[in-house]
């Protein structure tokens, strides 16, 4: 699952037959149903699905998906007797920091008025509750995520640029993670991660106007030179939100977007390079994995 919601079950089952695997459609809200799911996956099970939207008239049903779905993927987990869950949370848990956020840093997401943040805020406490009762599981908590298969998230730059139809460059910045070295961690969390624990899976840190200027020299456009000033954003953002409340239609820039977008996070991974073997990836190469996967399906142009 991503961007605002749900990622099409189509387009998933498509890739795993691709790579000759069967899709088990579930639903989060059935555990019983997800339990017959995961009598096939004795070792492992990984719980990726998670709502993204950033806007405030998606908070219930983000909170259903993200923190119900979670305690319904354990209860499923404990009923058809599964080795480890490995649930997958986000580094925003943390909330803003001044400076390097690593996995001893104190978590401030319960307390978020953004949705996603405290939805996933609160399906990690779930997950540490469950380790309590004797459930075994590791979390692991991505960056920015670049690489193949996406379409809605970082790609979604790539896409816009492409049709000269970005508005901007946002002000902030992150650490990015390369999307099969974070599969590749998941994978290790599975037999190496210590029950319970987190486990950061960042990578370079660049700001979006760095992150920018790149994917506009792999399409060869014309560089952006500065990023929209945060107050500015932010102000857009608050108006969209006031002729949201009346429209009742979702804009298309929330206050929660602007939260992430205007913000700088940086994050360590060593406990996961450590315990997990994992590797951080150069963002020149994980950007131009994008590209190419993005012009191999006809999505962006030559």
């Amino acid at each position: 699952m991503g961007g605002n919601g749900i990622a099409p079950v189509t387009n998933a089952a498509r890739i795993l037959g691709g790579i000759g695997r069967s899709a088990f459609r579930g639903d989060l809200s059935d555990s019983d149903h997800l339990a017959i799911g995961m009598a096939r996956a004795k070792d492992a099970v990984f719980h990726v699905a998670a709502d993204t939207s950033p806007w405030r008239g998606h908070r219930e049903r983000q909170m259903m998906v993200n923190l119900g779905g979670t305690k319904a993927v354990i209860a499923a987990a404990r009923t058809s007797g599964i080795g480890r869950l490995v649930h997958v949370s986000s580094i925003s848990v943390w909330g803003h920091h001044s400076g390097i956020v690593n996995e001893d840093s104190v978590q401030t997401g319960r307390q978020s008025w953004v949705g996603y943040v405290k939805s996933k805020a609160l399906a990690e406490d779930a997950v540490r509750e469950a380790v309590a009762g004797g459930l075994d599981a590791v979390i692991v908590n991505p960056t920015h995520i670049l690489g193949r298969y996406d379409t809605t998230g970082w790609a979604r730059l790539f896409l816009l640029m492409d049709k000269d139809a970005l508005p901007g460059v946002p002000p902030g910045g992150g650490c990015f993670a390369n999307a099969g070295e974070v599969a590749r961690a998941m994978v290790c969390a599975s037999t190496e991660g210590v029950a319970g624990q987190n486990y950061i899976l960042g990578g370079p840190h660049a700001s979006f106007l760095t992150v920018a200027k790149e994917i506009a020299r792999l399409l060869g456009k014309p560089e952006p030179m500065r990023a929209i000033p945060a107050f500015a954003m932010k102000g857009v953002a608050r108006l969209h939100d006031i002729k949201a409340r009346i429209t009742g239609r979702e804009p298309d820039i929330t206050p929660e977007a602007a939260y992430f977008v205007c913000h700088d996070e940086r994050a360590s991974s060593r406990r996961a390079k450590d315990v997990l073997g994992y590797r951080e990836t150069a963002l020149s190469l994980s950007l131009k994995e994008s590209h190419d996967w993005l012009l191999s399906q006809g999505l962006i142009r030559r």
